[in-house]
């Protein structure tokens, strides 16, 4: 094995490669990097593994539901990535979900993975209150940080913007919380693409330090940027758990396959792989 110390006596084509295949997020918090190489959900680092998918066999809502699997069909980068199957219906819910586990209970975690939207993607109209569909959570003992789709029309039919989901110290503050809608999917510009996100969530310090935070980039571009957060919980004001999708309580008129690659989980900034485009959040309202 080399060092950078040794470099004069590497060809520079070599040490051009090393470069650029070192990663690209540069940080020195790193505590999970999964870009599913081993074939399955056994990696686990630092305290961070992957838990239990859902549904279970023949539980979900349509009998095309399936638990997220990693498969070989659609990689971003290497052989793998995971696959999340939605069942489609004319009025059934639908559902694929993966979940995680944090034992080291950061209060401070930023998570990044790239998110394939498929070319039939429809996030469709529900007359029932509160249709939203998941599209991350993390939590710790019902206290917890959310992010869910809703349908918009802005972007193209069939598009989907995310709002925060805020409870802490036993209180839900609510679907909507501080009126910021980041785009999730634009169906005019988004379908048939790999989407890279990055989510960064942190708990306050004390009941009267408000310096929680939570912030979302898509494409490298900031689409979310809600600081001095007063959300602390007295207990178990960390984050140990959550997950990557799920529910989805409209459903979508066709079978519906995204899948995930190259999930990051870390206690410092994780930089996007392009740089920041856009210093300000370019917000559906």
């Amino acid at each position: 094995m080399f060092t950078f110390s040794n470099r004069r006596s590497l060809p520079r084509s070599l040490l051009f490669i090393c470069i650029i295949s070192m990663p690209i997020y540069s940080v020195g918090g790193v505590i999970f990097d999964d870009g599913f190489e081993s074939g399955d959900l056994s990696h686990a680092e630092n305290g961070v593994s992957w838990w239990y998918g859902m549904p279970s066999p023949g539980n979900g809502p349509t009998p095309d539901d399936i638990k997220p699997y990693v498969s070989t069909e659609h990689p971003k980068t290497g052989s793998y990535s995971l696959k999340f199957s939605f069942g489609g219906s004319v009025d059934k819910d639908a559902t694929s979900e993966q979940r995680f586990k944090i034992a080291s209970h950061p209060k401070d975690l930023w998570i990044k993975f790239n998110l394939f939207i498929p070319s039939n993607y429809k996030n469709r109209a529900s007359s029932v209150p509160g249709s939203n569909n998941k599209f991350m959570y993390v939590e710790s003992a019902g206290q917890y940080v959310g992010f869910e789709s809703w349908m918009t029309t802005d972007g193209g039919p069939g598009s989907a913007y995310i709002p925060m989901h805020l409870k802490y110290n036993g209180v839900d503050r609510g679907h909507d919380h501080e009126g910021q809608h980041a785009p999730y999917v634009q169906t005019n510009t988004d379908l048939n693409k790999w989407h890279e996100w990055i989510i960064h969530v942190k708990m306050a310090t004390t009941s009267s330090s408000n310096d929680g935070a939570v912030e979302m980039w898509k494409n490298g571009v900031q689409v979310m940027e809600n600081l001095n957060l007063p959300n602390y919980s007295p207990e178990y004001n960390y984050f140990e758990a959550g997950y990557l999708l799920g529910y989805a309580n409209t459903g979508f008129d066709e079978n519906t396959i995204l899948y995930i690659d190259d999930v990051v989980f870390s206690t410092s900034k994780i930089v996007p792989e392009g740089g920041i485009a856009s210093p300000n959040p370019p917000l559906i309202k």
